[in-house]
């Protein structure tokens, strides 16, 4: 075995015997009485007195420790349900989510430009006539999904946008 396996090993072993030690303080704090159950040789005896419950679990016939514990408290009603409103139907489909090609796909022109980047939608109609690769570049992807096109600049080899590309797209963002 390597040594890096060995370690874990003892590192295990470690942490096991600091548990065992520890229920064995434990056992032994309070002269045992709290870790150690007793042994129960007869059956649960209870007797029912001014609404408290007395049992006695024996240990032997002639040592026995009586328990006492609070009767029930009483169960108070929930109030009742009120009926859903007649503008939600019970068990209605939740509205369908519109993914973000969807949400481009009605803003192609260049006057209202969207685009999908990495599943983000952006409008980027401002940007026309500021593009460094021309506004056809830009055009060629309004309401579509220009994912590919922006991580790739469509060249090759490929090219990534600088940072600073990316921030401008993030400011043309919508939420």
């Amino acid at each position: 075995m390597n040594q890096y396996v060995k370690t874990i090993i003892r590192f295990g072993l470690l942490v096991y015997i600091i548990i065992a030690l520890s229920v064995v303080y434990l056992s032994l704090k309070d002269g045992g009485s709290s870790m150690v159950m007793p042994k129960v040789t007869e059956p649960l005896v209870s007797d029912i007195v001014d609404n408290t419950q007395t049992s006695t679990i024996p240990e032997s016939p002639e040592n026995s420790v009586p328990l006492k514990a609070e009767a029930p408290p009483e169960v108070i009603a929930e109030p009742p349900l009120l009926p859903a409103t007649p503008s939600e139907p019970p068990n209605s489909p939740p509205p369908p989510q519109i993914t973000p090609i969807e949400r481009v796909l009605s803003h192609k022109t260049r006057s209202d430009c969207w685009i999908v980047v990495n599943g983000n939608v952006y409008n980027v109609t401002g940007y026309f006539g500021k593009h460094p690769g021309g506004d056809s570049t830009l055009a060629s992807y309004c309401g579509k999904d220009a994912s590919i096109g922006f991580e790739t600049k469509e060249l090759i080899p490929p090219q990534m946008h600088s940072m600073t590309a990316e921030q401008l797209l993030a400011s043309f963002l919508i939420p």
